[in-house]
């Protein structure tokens, strides 16, 4: 995992359990491990990315409404996702298809940002 892939608040894993980036910088990642205050420091070797599962989609607030299809919604509109292998695709309400492979949660994270300028954080 690289520093330029991370943003505040994204979740990974550490050797202390998951939690949230507090600070990035080349070398290492400020975290707080999830439910503490306390941040610890970690060489970025050290933390791992969480791979993306359905288990996940739902701790973010997504509701699985058929098969692969997954509904998202914020800002008083809905977002239509589909999750099959690891790969996540998105309907824009335009009906524009942006085919996406994403494989980690926080790749979900700084995408669903890009798209709506929404942070997506564990409910």
């Amino acid at each position: 995992m690289k520093a330029e892939e991370l943003r505040i608040g994204n979740v990974i894993s550490t050797p202390y359990g998951v939690g949230n980036v507090y600070g990035i910088n080349h070398e290492c990642v400020q975290i707080t491990i999830l439910d503490d205050k306390t941040v610890f420091d970690f060489d970025l070797e050290e933390c791992k990315p969480i791979p993306l599962t359905e288990e996940w989609l739902l701790k973010f607030g997504f509701v699985n409404r058929y098969s692969n299809v997954w509904m998202k919604e914020d800002n008083e509109r809905e977002n239509v996702f589909e999750f099959d292998d690891n790969n996540l695709y998105f309907t824009a309400e335009e009906g524009v298809n942006y085919s996406v492979a994403i494989n980690n949660i926080h790749q979900l994270q700084n995408f669903y940002f890009a798209l709506t300028d929404t942070e997506l954080t564990i409910k």
